[in-house]
């Protein structure tokens, strides 16, 4: 142990004496945990440097055992960066001289995402109700778990019971009934919100509400269904862990409460407050870090109250009301990019609340201070709108340009385009996509969903129809063996179609004989195979079960699709549908192929596994395959970066434009089961109030655009049509007046191009 003044002395010492911590910043690691430490930090502040030298301090200062403390953030990628950061400052100290410092293992911090804290404990203590359950890696296998399970939420044909929850399918002014995969994904959110909130499904059912009854139902199937596979999903993990923290074995690996660092907790959903406040054991080591107004992630069931509202819980839970830090230093952008979030924050009619039992915003919150060593006399907060988008696009793609020629930028990768849709679709930014590629600028778009349409991939689903559908059994009406009927949509039989004759218009080239052999010889395997009815599975010559993984790397071994791996943006895809295929086979057969005996005698693929082949697996594949991204590579050298503002949360760019203010975030099923479940909902630090429904669309906006904007280093520039429609992106200025002109926004000194 060391007192705090030898700490700071050796910091300062490691950074050639001087303390590289402002004022809000030492007051935050300064902190003795007489109560809970509730950190406020806004965008560009420093919050994860602050983060790493409270944690060191509570060990070399404190002597918290490195192994007693729990530091959790969002994502894997902030979780690689805590460590590294913490690894890094550990050396800094020890080559300051701090011999203490060398002593101590900062690996054995628990640090990660909560998700994986909880997989992890659970596994160490080997905690018997969870000792032999598989995690349902994401929202996609458990929508594929659900329809194999046939979870009766499937088949609830009310449409309005999906349009109660904003599920339904509206075209034209008229609501229809979602389709399957549709109903899946909804089925999963409902679950994953009633989970994380622990809703009561008894009063559910004893509502009235047949809605609910249904729900609760549905919802009571799927639980049984994971307990007898052996399964859970990320939110049910969660409620186990919670389990297990209150259970004897958790009470004992617990002790007297671990030391809870909790970084992002504008992000944290119901399930995980009730955890981090029974990981501390009741005592007030407890800190908490993040800004409300970067609150992004409602439509994953957080809710900005776990933070807005964390002395109100701390009193609930512990009894100690916490201390407030903020950090308002922004060390990242120019001073008018500061003034300009100051003013659309702490201005904009949707963040003020005259109900004094109502918070928008986290209490006694500052303005941000302007503190980046980048200024300059010109005007950072500019404007490109046009008539059209493709007019705008031109003119985005130049100002890219004429920014690289100049100098002001020295790599493509400094430039960031942020839009609410990076769909590369005529209503999104088909046209600003378009203009950079007449442009020869090079961009990523890696959340485009537009993979699908890649030529190799759209053949290679065509080559798997192929071989295991050759006498092509796809339509729209489905009937199996023991009678049950399926439809699937007309729009996947026509994909599948497509991909079908696309594949057989690259054999008939000619050109690919090898391929050519290798597809004629499996349709002649399968068909062919004695049909055994005690293993109606297709065997290999060694016995062992073919399964659709064996044919896809088999095709892919043949040209051209091998050629195909060479090229990176290919290659990418292909590990796209990779990792779609192992997770649909993680729940179907372990992706074995099952047969069948036909009617004229031949072998066949089962109906079931075929339909679930097309249905399930080549829907998915249709619907929307975003390109791999790489969680720890977000930025690619030589390229422009599209992505949607909740990707570019945690980055910063020289250069930021907003593409396409006018399109906004719209009421979704996030807003609507924040009122639906609420008379279903128990615990102490549930709101008694909330806003109306609109104003939290409104708040979601408010708060989606302030990331954005904050993104920005030496240059904002919003790029768009119909200026008219751009109110509430902008706000108001500080006297509380509309901005949605031109005159009104020169007059906030920004520059029109």
């Amino acid at each position: 142990m060391i007192s705090l003044l030898n700490y700071f002395l050796a910091i300062q010492k490691a950074f050639n004496n001087e303390l590289p911590l402002d004022l809000d910043q030492q007051a935050a690691v300064e902190h003795t945990f007489t109560e809970p430490l509730w950190i406020i930090a806004g965008p560009g502040t420093g919050k994860t440097h602050t983060l790493v030298w409270l944690v060191l301090k509570r060990i070399l200062v404190d002597s918290v055992p490195a192994d007693r403390i729990v530091l959790t953030t969002f994502t894997r990628k902030a979780a690689t960066e805590l460590r590294s950061r913490l690894l890094r400052a550990k050396q800094q100290l020890v080559s300051s001289g701090l011999r203490e410092a060398e002593e101590i293992d900062v690996t054995q911090v628990f640090l990660g995402t909560l998700h994986s804290l909880c997989a992890r404990i659970l596994r160490d203590q080997r905690y018997e109700p969870t000792l032999r359950i598989r995690v349902l890696a994401d929202e996609r296998v458990q929508e594929y778990f659900l329809r194999r399970t046939r979870n009766p939420i499937l088949d609830i044909n009310d449409v309005t019971f999906w349009a109660r929850f904003r599920l339904a399918r509206y075209q034209g002014g008229q609501t229809y009934l979602p389709s399957r995969a549709k109903r899946a994904e909804g089925g999963c959110i409902l679950f994953n919100r009633i989970t994380e909130n622990g809703a009561d499904l008894n009063a559910m059912r004893t509502s009235g509400d047949p809605h609910f009854a249904l729900l609760a139902d549905a919802y009571e199937q799927y639980q049984q269904n994971l307990q007898q596979d052996l399964r859970t999903d990320q939110a049910t993990l969660q409620r186990h862990f919670l389990t297990f923290l209150q259970s004897p074995e958790g009470q004992t690996w617990l002790g007297n409460g671990m030391s809870v660092v909790v970084d992002e907790y504008q992000d944290t959903n119901p399930v995980q407050e009730e955890i981090y406040f029974a990981l501390t054991g009741g005592l007030p080591d407890f800190t908490v870090v993040g800004d409300d107004d970067q609150s992004l992630y409602r439509f994953r069931g957080a809710t900005v109250e776990s933070l807005i509202d964390f002395d109100r819980a701390c009193l609930d839970y512990i009894g100690i009301a916490p201390r407030a830090v903020y950090l308002r230093e922004n060390r990242r952008s120019h001073n008018g990019i500061v003034e300009w979030v100051n003013r659309f924050i702490q201005h904009h009619p949707s963040m003020i609340e005259l109900n004094p039992l109502i918070r928008v915003r986290a209490p006694g919150k500052p303005a941000l201070v302007a503190r980046s060593p980048i200024n300059g006399a010109y005007q950072p907060v500019q404007i490109i709108t046009r008539s059209r988008d493709s007019q705008v696009g031109a003119e985005v793609s130049t100002v890219i340009q004429d920014l690289l020629n100049a100098g002001y930028i020295t790599d493509y990768s400094q430039v960031a385009l942020l839009t609410f849709s990076t769909s590369e679709s005529n209503w999104a930014i088909g046209a600003y996509i378009d203009a950079l590629d007449n442009a020869g600028i090079p961009y990523i778009n890696p959340r485009s969903k537009a993979a699908q349409n890649d030529t190799a991939l759209l053949e290679i689903l065509g080559a798997l129809s192929s071989i295991l559908d050759p006498i092509r059994r796809f339509s729209n009406t489905w009937t199996l063996p023991d009678g049950t009927t399926f439809t699937l949509p007309g729009r996947l039989v026509s994909y599948i179609q497509e991909a079908t004759n696309a594949f057989q218009q690259r054999i008939a080239t000619g050109s690919f004989p090898d391929l050519e052999v290798y597809i004629n010889d499996s349709i002649t395997t399968v068909s062919g195979t004695p049909f055994d009815p005690s293993n109606p599975y297709l065997l290999q010559a060694g016995g062992q079960r073919t399964t659709i993984s064996s044919l896809f790397f088999k095709l892919i071994a043949h040209s051209p699709y091998s050629d195909a791996i060479l090229d990176p943006a290919h290659g990418e895809r292909l590990k796209v549908i990779n990792q779609l295929l192992a997770e649909y086979e993680s729940l179907y057969d372990e992706g074995a192929i099952k047969v069948e005996q036909a009617l004229s005698g031949q072998t066949q693929t089962e109906t079931w596994s075929l339909y679930n082949l097309y249905a399930v697996f080549a829907e998915s594949y249709h619907d929307g395959l975003n390109d791999s991204e790489d969680e720890d590579v977000s930025i690619v050298p030589g390229c422009v970066n599209v992505m949607t503002i909740h990707q570019s949360k945690g980055l910063q760019f020289e250069v930021v434009f907003i593409i396409k203010p006018e399109n906004t975030p719209f009421l979704g099923t996030a807003h609507v089961l924040e009122d639906q479940l609420a008379p279903y909902i128990n615990r102490p630090t549930q709101p008694l109030l909330r806003r109306s429904i609109q104003l939290r669309v409104e708040e979601d906006i408010v708060r989606l655009f302030f990331v954005g904007y904050s993104r920005a280093k030496r240059l904002l520039i919003l790029a768009g049509t119909n200026l008219a429609r751009w109110d509430t992106i902008l706000g108001r200025d500080v006297h509380g007046q509309p901005i949605n002109n031109q005159a009104s926004l020169i007059g906030l000194n920004v520059n029109f191009l």
